[in-house]
């Protein structure tokens, strides 16, 4: 039976890495919306200025935003956009915090099995194009996710630390969850809160999670004050600014949040999602049960899941109240991801009451699940593959006309939209500067190329030539 559990561990491993692996070319079907074209034209017009005036304001996120202007300035160099370096790049460095989380003694036989599930968890039933595959979201959710992730992995397989070494690595995957968006600031918040809850404890012991909270709780506070001051006085809905009817929205969000139910960012069947959630914490409960791989307390595994939790409850509460609504598609993705994290949590706080021979029906049931994973999303990526072609073309056709010489006016070419690579373009037409009521992606356009006119026109595939 061991043996046979050791090919099933196997199994999760390279099942794991494939499903998380075919989701890696949709990198080069990645697009712009809106958002880029206007925040990089106001940083080449504006300069540093735009760049500290956004992040004091309307996004005080020091990371992503940092990342961004790296971004507009390899784009700027390169005279393109970019998107699949940067967006590998993003990726790349997630991966990268996985695997320096990630348990290496040879005690854990299934480390690299679990690691590598973790991954695919990433992807694993729910929508990716707002947090993964729009640059300017991507700068925000991946590095946020990346952050989390790595604290989750360090708590889950390694307990508190106890050592420079890891206190400074948990430390360091806070800091970078906190500065690059809100809902990582949340999880910061939410795993400091809990930590401190213990009692007092020397400063210079706990500085590791104490600074990063405090790094939280001052995003969150400028970013909400700003949003809530902007807002304007009688705007709709009964959540908007209104923090009991915003709590309650919350309440009833949570658990359809943690079942993967009642989402737009979720591509499963309500009874298929229930379904996978059960074979999630089932498979983490019996690998756990026969595995000596978590050296951490059950009371600081506890508070790592309570923080996820927290995370998705707290991205809610927020979103109803400073927008009215329960959140966008980038943050469902998100909130989905952590609920992930937050089933194997769970199942990591059971007290050890089964034998070693469940181990192979553990990892059996982490198999289902992937092979769900598979059987759903193979058809979206079928489909989206087929799409990459065309929506590069579109991109280099866009650029092509932008970039020609003169002010007159450019051809922006809409990209075709997929299952999983939507898209975001601007209204079909023909739009000037001078116009009035001009949307402001298609005047976003306009001054990103220095054109006074633009027809936008929808991606027509060139019909082939016959033989």
């Amino acid at each position: 039976m061991i043996k046979a559990a050791e090919r099933l561990s196997i199994a999760v491993a390279i099942a794991s890495a494939i499903f998380a692996f075919l989701h890696v070319p949709l990198i080069f079907g990645g697009q712009w919306a809106g958002d880029e074209w206007a925040q990089f034209f106001r940083l080449h017009e504006y300069g540093w200025g735009w760049f500290w005036l956004r992040l004091i304001e309307w996004s005080p996120r020091p990371l992503s935003e940092s990342t961004l202007a790296g971004y507009y300035f390899l784009q700027s160099t390169f005279r393109a956009p970019m998107i699949e370096v940067f967006l590998g790049l993003l990726w790349a460095f997630l991966a990268g915090c996985i695997f320096i989380a990630a348990p290496s003694r040879r005690d854990h036989p299934d480390a690299r099995a679990l690691t590598l599930f973790v991954i695919a968890s990433l992807f694993l039933g729910h929508g990716i194009f707002n947090a993964f595959l729009w640059p300017m979201s991507a700068a925000a959710y991946v590095l946020a996710l990346a952050g989390v992730v790595g604290f989750f992995l360090l708590g889950l397989f390694g307990g508190e630390p106890e050592t420079a070494y890891p206190r400074i690595l948990c430390g360091a995957f806070l800091v970078v969850a906190a500065t690059a968006a809100e809902c990582g600031a949340f999880f910061v918040i939410s795993i400091g809160a809990l930590l401190a809850l213990r009692g007092p404890r020397p400063i210079a012991r706990n500085a590791w999670y104490f600074v990063p909270f405090a790094i939280a709780v001052g995003i969150v506070v400028l970013g909400l004050t700003f949003r809530v001051s902007h807002t304007p006085a009688g705007a709709g809905g009964p959540y908007l600014l209104n923090i009991w009817t915003s709590f309650a929205g919350a309440i009833r969000d949570l658990p359809l949040r943690l079942l993967s139910l009642d989402d737009a960012s979720v591509d499963l069947d309500p009874a298929t999602a229930i379904l996978v959630r059960i074979l999630l914490f089932g498979g983490a409960l019996l690998v756990f049960q026969a595995n000596p791989l978590l050296a951490a307390s059950r009371d600081f595994r506890a508070r790592v899941t309570l923080a996820l939790v927290g995370t998705i409850f707290l991205i809610s509460l927020s979103s109803y109240y400073a927008y009215g609504v329960p959140g966008g598609s980038a943050h469902e993705t998100f909130q989905q991801c952590l609920s992930v994290f937050a089933v194997i949590g769970a199942a990591s706080v059971v007290p050890p009451i089964l034998e070693e021979r469940w181990r192979g029906v553990g990892l059996a049931a982490l198999i289902m699940a992937l092979a769900i994973g598979v059987a759903t999303r193979l058809p979206e990526l079928r489909v989206d593959y087929a799409l990459i072609g065309d929506i590069r073309q579109s991109i280099a056709a866009s650029w092509a006309s932008g970039q020609a010489p003169g002010t007159t006016g450019m051809i922006f070419v809409a990209a075709p939209d997929g299952r999983l690579l939507a898209s975001v373009p601007p209204p079909i037409g023909h739009f000037s500067l001078s116009s009035p009521g001009v949307r402001w992606d298609v005047d976003a356009i306009m001054r990103f190329f220095g054109k006074s006119t633009i027809d936008v026109v929808q991606f027509d595939r060139p019909a082939k030539a016959p033989r």
